[in-house]
C-alpha cells in the first residue's frame, strides 16, 4: 500500500478509536502498530514496539513528570491554593470583579507550583466558585474566570507540556520552562485586563465587594508567604542553574511536603492518596507517549514530515504566512481534538517546517503552549469546561462558554505580541547563558 494512502488510514483509525473512548494511548499505539505491520513485517513491528516502550520508561529526562505531579497533589491537597487566592482577593476584593480577578491571580501564582491546567482550576473552582455565588457574580462570567485562570497551569513554570516539549523536540528544558514565565505574566494582565473590561461594560455580573483592611491584607499574605518562597526556591533555582529540571522538581515536591506536614491538616491518608494519584497519571502519561512515540516512528518510516514539509515549501505564503496557516491549523485541532493528542502527533510534522524557515525551537514551544491553552477552553470541546461543567452541575455549559471568550481573545493577543516581538519569551533564557 502507497504511504500516503496508509497514513490516511492509519489517522482515520485513530480518530474512530478515540470517538469510541478508547484511551487515548492506546488509540494512538494500536494504529501505528497496524501501519507499522503493513510497512514491515511482525518481527520489525514487535521490535519497534519493545524498544519505543524500553526506552520511553528508561528516559531520565521524563522523571521529572512524577515529581511535578507530586509537588502539585500535595500542594493542592494541603490546600495552598486556598492561600494564595486569600491573598490576591485580599488585596483586589475593593474593585468590581475582584474576586474574578483574584482567581486569575491565585490560578497563576499556584500554576508556579502545580504545573497542570486541570488541577489548577480544579483546585480554583472548589476554592472561588462558592464566593463568586455568594457574591452574587454571574455564573457564566464567574466560570470564565476559573477556566480562563486554568490555562495558566501549562504557561508558568513549572509547566508538565514544557518538559514534553523539549523531550519531544530535544530543546532544552530548561529554556522553555523559563520562557513561559513573561508570557505567563502577561497572560495573567491580559486576562485582570479583559475582566476589568467585561465588568465595566456589564456591571451587573460582577458587584463590587467590600475592601479589606490593612490587618487582613498583612495576615492574607504572611500565610500565603511560604508558598512564595517555594515558588522562589522552585524557578530561582533553575534559572541560576543551582539544579535541573528533575532536581527542581524534586526539591519542589519535598517543599510542597514540608508546607502540607506544616499545615497540620495533612495526614498520612491523605499523602497516601496523593502518591496513588500520581502514580495513576504518571502511568496514564507514559502511556501516551509510548503511543506517541511509536506513532511517530510510523509517520516518519513513511515520510509523512518530508511529504508535509514539501506541501509547505510550494505554498507562496513565504515564512509569516506559513506560520499562520500552522497556528490557525492548531487552532481548529484544539477546537475538535484532545490537546495532548493535538501536540504530540502534530509536532513532528510541523516542527521540522518551522525550523528549516528559522523559527527559534524555544520561542515555537511557547507559541504551541498557548494555542494549547486555547484549545483546553475553545468550543465545542474545551476540557477545562467540561472539568468545570462537572463541578458546577447547575451552571449551563452555553453559559461557561459563553463566560471564556474574553481569555481566548486575551490568548489570541498574547501570540500576536510573541510574533511581533519573540524576546518576550526568548530574553529570559537568554540571560542563563
Amino acid at each position: 500500500m502507497d504511504p500516503a494512502l496508509l497514513s490516511l488510514v492509519v489517522f482515520a483509525l485513530l480518530f474512530i478509536f478515540l470517538t469510541l473512548g478508547m484511551p487515548l494511548g492506546f488509540a494512538m499505539l494500536v494504529p501505528a502498530f497496524l501501519g507499522l505491520l503493513t510497512l514491515l513485517d511482525l518481527r520489525a513491528a514487535l521490535a519497534l514496539l519493545g524498544n519505543t516502550t524500553y526506552e520511553t520508561g528508561k528516559t531520565y529526562d521524563l522523571s521529572v513528570l512524577p515529581m511535578f505531579l507530586i509537588m502539585g497533589q500535595i500542594a493542592s491537597s494541603a490546600g495552598l491554593s486556598e492561600k494564595m487566592f486569600r491573598c490576591a482577593n485580599a488585596w483586589l476584593c475593593h474593585r468590581r470583579g475582584g474576586l474574578a480577578q483574584s482567581t486569575v491571580v491565585g490560578s497563576a501564582i499556584f500554576s508556579a507550583i502545580c504545573g497542570s491546567n486541570i488541577a489548577t482550576a480544579v483546585t480554583m473552582c472548589k476554592v472561588s466558585l462558592p464566593q463568586m455565588r455568594a457574591a452574587k457574580y454571574d455564573l457564566g462570567f464567574a466560570t470564565g474566570a476559573i477556566a480562563g485562570g486554568g490555562t495558566l497551569g501549562i504557561l508558568i513554570p513549572p509547566s508538565t507540556l514544557a518538559v514534553l516539549y523539549g523531550i519531544l523536540t530535544d530543546t532544552s528544558i530548561i529554556d522553555v520552562l523559563m520562557a513561559g514565565t513573561i508570557p505567563g505574566i502577561i497572560l495573567t494582565l491580559l486576562f485582570m485586563a479583559a475582566i476589568a473590561i467585561v465588568t465595566r461594560l456589564h456591571p451587573e455580573v460582577a458587584p463590587i465587594g467590600p475592601a479589606a483592611d490593612w490587618g487582613e491584607r498583612r495576615a492574607a499574605t504572611l500565610a500565603a508567604m511560604p508558598s512564595f518562597a517555594l515558588i522562589v526556591v522552585i524557578i530561582g533555582g533553575l534559572y541560576f542553574g543551582i539544579f535541573s529540571p528533575t532536581e527542581g522538581a524534586s526539591v519542589g515536591a519535598c517543599g510542597a511536603l514540608i508546607l502540607a506536614i506544616a499545615n497540620r491538616s495533612y495526614t498520612w491518608t491523605i499523602l497516601m492518596d496523593d502518591l496513588v494519584e500520581t502514580a495513576k497519571l504518571t502511568a496514564i502519561i507514559f502511556t501516551i507517549l509510548i503511543g506517541a512515540f511509536l506513532f511517530n516512528n510510523f509517520l516518519i518510516i513513511a515520510g509523512i514530515p518530508t511529504l508535509v514539509a514539501g506541501w509547505f515549501a510550494a505554498l507562496p505564503f513565504g515564512k509569516l504566512g506559513v506560520l499562520v496557516l500552522i497556528i490557525a491549523i492548531y487552532i481548529l485541532l484544539g477546537a475538535v481534538m484532545d490537546e495532548l493528542a493535538m501536540v504530540l502527533l502534530t509536532l513532528p510534522i510541523f516542527f521540522p517546517i518551522l525550523m528549516k524557515l528559522g523559527y527559534d525551537p524555544v520561542w515555537f514551544g511557547i507559541i504551541l503552549t498557548v494555542l494549547v491553552e486555547m484549545g483546553m477552553i475553545c468550543p465545542p470541546v474545551g476540557i477545562l469546561v467540561f472539568v468545570i461543567k462537572g463541578m458546577a452541575p447547575d451552571v449551563p455549559i452555553e453559559r461557561i462558554y459563553a463566560g471564556i471568550f474574553p481569555y481566548l481573545y486575551s490568548c489570541a493577543i498574547l501570540i500576536v505580541l510573541l510574533i511581533i516581538w519573540p524576546d518576550i519569551a526568548l530574553w529570559l533564557p537568554s540571560t542563563m547563558r
